[in-house]
């Protein structure tokens, strides 16, 4: 009996943890949705959410900065390529000549 319990006295300790925890996030992700609605608010309305641009409505500022930034990493590729390519032939040189 006494088993018994301390085995309920557990559990009731563990709901009311449970409860607290509960609790605590419910309370968050009230405050998180709160603040995602003002963060998705445009300011100069009276809050209503920002919606992404059409497709058709493409700035041709932004196409010519995604066209630009698609370049430079195509380039920074190719040079991390040309280095990697470039070190291992100093390296071969290099175990070369200290063999000699």
């Amino acid at each position: 009996m006494l088993r018994k319990e301390a085995e309920f006295s557990r559990v009731q300790e563990e709901v009311k943890r449970l409860k607290a925890e509960l609790s605590y996030t419910s309370n968050k992700v009230q405050a998180l949705n709160e603040e995602n609605t003002i963060l998705r608010c445009h300011p100069e309305t009276s809050c209503s959410p920002i919606r992404p641009a059409p497709a058709e409505d493409h700035d041709p500022i932004t196409d010519l900065m995604a066209q630009q930034l698609a370049t430079l990493l195509a380039e920074k590729a190719k040079l991390a390529h040309d280095n990697a390519r470039l070190m291992r032939a100093g390296a071969t040189r290099l175990a070369t000549a200290t063999r000699a």
